[in-house]
């Protein structure tokens, strides 16, 4: 792991950087099946992260948290419907239970945005089936926070 991630970790960074700023422009054009992709990459970089830090946190991603973190926000304050979104909303919400769990002192700066984050979250959400994912880590995820 320690040879993987000084080698990967920049890479991911900077995928994440290039098609966080291509969606915000197919967001723009309103470009429906770019976005759909664009999502699904953005999910699989969430992934990833995720089992890249689920072990012990990384010295590249602890001093890069605040570029991944900012992210991760904007991931959670798009408000439109598709399940691409949902899927990157239920990662970057398993990736903040993950942090605020294990590395609690180093993540305490975030946890105030990402509970507000995570709560409209919850009030936003309907009912339906498709979003129970979402809800039970939201609802996780704030059990942890507080």
């Amino acid at each position: 792991m320690l040879l993987v991630i000084p080698i990967t970790g920049p890479v991911i960074l900077g995928m994440m950087k290039t098609y966080a700023g291509y969606l915000g422009g197919l967001l723009k054009v309103g470009n429906k099946e770019g976005e759909s992709i664009t999502l699904e990459l953005i999910g699989l970089i969430l992934h990833i992260f995720y089992s890249l830090n689920c072990i012990d946190l990384p010295e590249f991603f602890e001093d890069h948290m605040n570029e991944w973190m900012t992210y991760y926000k904007a991931l959670l304050e798009l408000n439109y419907n598709s399940e691409s979104l949902r899927k990157c909303k239920t990662r970057v919400i398993k990736v903040v239970t993950l942090y605020s769990e294990k590395y609690a002192s180093d993540f305490k700066n975030y946890l105030p945005s990402f509970f507000t984050l995570i709560y409209n979250q919850i009030e936003q959400t309907s009912m339906e089936p498709e979003y129970d994912k979402v809800v039970c880590l939201s609802n996780n995820s704030l059990w942890q926070i507080f």
